[in-house]
């Protein structure tokens, strides 16, 4: 498990790491404001199970701005739970 606050090898413990990172990485989401997102983020194109060896592979974003990014996940939410009758 990696901890980013703490010490790591030769690096140093720097607990103002994770303030430093959402500082850097804030979104306009509109009428949201503009949070810190650290962290990696990913939508399934495929739902299926995988296991330990198997090759997962990334793109990159094609989405031009993180308000098309979180308007397509929307999109594709509200598509999901009209299609479920439960």
């Amino acid at each position: 498990m990696v901890v980013p606050t703490r010490a790591h090898d030769e690096l140093p413990a720097d607990p103002g790491l994770l303030k430093r990172v959402v500082q850097e990485n804030r979104w306009a989401l509109g009428p949201f404001g503009r949070p810190g997102c650290p962290g990696a983020y990913a939508e399934v194109e495929r739902p299926g199970r995988f296991t330990v060896c198997d090759r997962l592979t990334t793109t990159a974003a094609t989405h031009q701005t993180a308000e098309d990014a979180v308007a397509a996940t929307l999109k594709r939410v509200a598509t999901t739970l009209a299609d479920d009758p439960a």
